[in-house]
């Protein structure tokens, strides 16, 4: 539902950044170009927010959820009600995105064998902050491989929590998102990120 919203808002704020954009250049009103130019820009960010929210959690959250105290409290007599605290909870959805994650193997994503669906983890070394103004920052995190060799990956923290420092040594939880463009750097999408 919020995936849908998200992604309905960022078109509606694209076409009136648009059409904003386009009255005020003939208008020739400098300051107002530059916020609906803004819109323009923040448009397309939120789309791909909605994306990624759509296709990484809700699957998974659909998978498991149960049913929430309003649905519980229209299926069952009074009295029968099921309390809040013994529905499921973000730590516990985060405790089973844990259990079902597995290791990451380097070779297998640095060659794009792995499903963007798939559970994974990998524990590596911050190297550097990539885009720490975003609401959804990037980082380079490196990992020391079985035959000794160095793994890198491009980390997009979805949590809205707080960004690591560089040199933090971290286990992050999340799935394939293909590889960076410039770089052919694989990427991970970070749903879980713990400070070890």
């Amino acid at each position: 539902m919020f995936a849908t919203l998200l992604i309905l808002l960022s078109i509606l704020l694209f076409l009136a950044g648009i059409g904003l954009l386009i009255t005020f250049a003939i208008l020739k009103k400098k300051a107002w170009i530059w916020i609906s130019s803004g819109m323009v820009v923040v448009a397309p960010i939120l789309l791909v927010i909605g994306i990624v929210t759509a296709f990484t959690d809700g699957e998974e959250v659909t998978k498991q959820s149960e049913p929430t105290a309003t649905e519980v409290s229209e299926e069952e007599p009074a009295g029968e009600e099921e309390s809040i605290d013994e529905l499921t909870t973000q730590d516990e959805l985060d405790e089973q995105l844990k259990e079902k994650s597995i290791e990451v193997d380097y070779e297998k994503v640095k060659l794009g064998e792995v499903s963007s669906d798939e559970n994974l983890y990998v524990d590596g070394t911050v190297a550097m902050i990539k885009d720490p103004n975003e609401s959804f920052p990037k980082y380079y995190l490196n990992t020391e491989e079985s035959d000794g060799s160095t793994g890198w990956y491009l980390i997009w923290d979805m949590r809205m929590n707080g960004l690591p420092e560089e040199d933090d040594q971290l286990r992050v939880y999340g799935s394939y998102d293909g590889k960076e463009e410039e770089t052919g750097i694989p990427m991970l999408i970070g749903k879980i990120i713990e400070k070890q």
